[in-house]
């Protein structure tokens, strides 16, 4: 059943609006990434085939090498310099949001003159606070991309985003959320020739 839930959230994740994706990024500042030429993908983790079907995991390798392209690297050589590995982590959060309505503290009555001399009126206030909670899964893309031939760690980019469980126009989602990922790769894309 936990499998289950995790398949479908990660399918939702692969829907998520990339307006709300945080996006960070590290990189090996020794790399000379302009000498890399070719590359390729590492196979799906254990987890990963448990969580992502074969439609989304497509569309999240199709997203990168279109990236990738667009930076000159070509795609498919079994000897490839870069390798390019995927994970997701999904991870089930609360959102405790509280509201108070108070009023109170000590309330001044004011002076009063008359009879009875002066006085000042003292009173305490109420307040009744209220919580609300929100469940919701949120969804980390992990992209490393990796020196083929010495296992080292060249490039990650990771968004994070909460689930959307809207379903229209997967493609385009993952594209752009791919998209916004591989905007700090350390190589900008290429202008079309």
């Amino acid at each position: 059943m936990k499998n289950f839930v995790f398949f479908i959230a990660v399918a939702l994740l692969i829907q998520s609006c990339t307006s709300s994706i945080e996006v960070t990024s590290d990189y090996d500042k020794k790399a000379n990434f302009t000498s890399y030429q070719t590359f390729n993908f590492l196979p799906r983790d254990d987890q990963n085939q448990l969580i992502i079907n074969e439609f989304d995991w497509k569309r999240l390798t199709e997203a990168i090498i279109t990236e990738m392209e667009a930076r000159g690297y070509k795609q498919g050589a079994t000897d490839a310099d870069m390798v390019v590995g995927i994970h997701i982590v999904l991870e089930e959060k609360t959102d405790v949001t509280a509201y108070s309505d108070y009023y109170g503290g000590y309330g001044y009555g004011g002076w009063g003159y008359g009879y009875g001399g002066m006085g000042m009126g003292m009173g305490m206030g109420t307040s009744t606070t209220s919580y609300s909670e929100t469940n919701y899964i949120q969804g980390t893309l992990i992209v490393d991309v990796i020196n083929a031939t010495e296992k080292k760690l060249l490039w990650q980019g990771i968004g994070i985003g909460t689930i959307d469980k809207k379903a229209e126009n997967k493609t385009e989602r993952v594209n752009n959320a791919i998209g916004k990922i591989f905007e700090q790769y350390p190589i900008p894309k290429q202008s079309p020739k």
